[in-house]
């Protein structure tokens, strides 16, 4: 019996293909959503909770899409934002449309997530970059 065998990707594309696809940058997203998380700021859990994951064929994609996420990815109070006050206690404030930083601080609470910091994707590839390949590693070696 004569066998031939036909190969219609060319080799540059071999590794590409291996790797990239939606489903694996789906997982490689999710992986870092999960690894990321303990750096999100969590006061009230809202912002590390309002996540949308999602991938396309070579990029994976986590939105953050509480109103204030840039505020606190930034680290930086934006401004104005003034008190509305009723019977002389302040009830909650108000914030014009477009606000510009401030030039202070965000100082975040750690009681949920103590590694909470602005810029938490760099400080969590910082921190867990290896298990970050290594899961993917897997991953990949496990879907053949």
């Amino acid at each position: 019996m004569e066998m031939k065998i036909k190969w219609n990707t060319p080799p540059a594309m071999l590794g590409p293909k291996k790797v990239h696809g939606s489903a694996k940058m789906l997982y490689l997203a999710n992986t870092c959503r999960r690894f990321m998380d303990p750096y999100v700021p969590a006061k009230n859990m809202m912002l590390a909770q309002n996540v949308r994951v999602y991938a396309d064929d070579d990029t994976g994609y986590i939105e953050y899409n509480s109103p204030y996420a840039h505020y606190m990815y930034e680290g930086e109070v934006y401004g104005p934002s003034y008190p509305i006050v009723k019977g002389g206690v302040a009830v909650g404030f108000w914030s014009p449309p477009y606000k510009t930083p401030t030039g202070r601080s965000i100082h975040y609470n750690k009681f949920r997530h103590p590694l909470a910091t602005s810029h938490w994707d760099r400080a969590m590839m910082t921190a867990r970059a290896r298990d970050v390949a290594r899961s993917y590693e897997a991953y990949l070696l496990s879907r053949g």
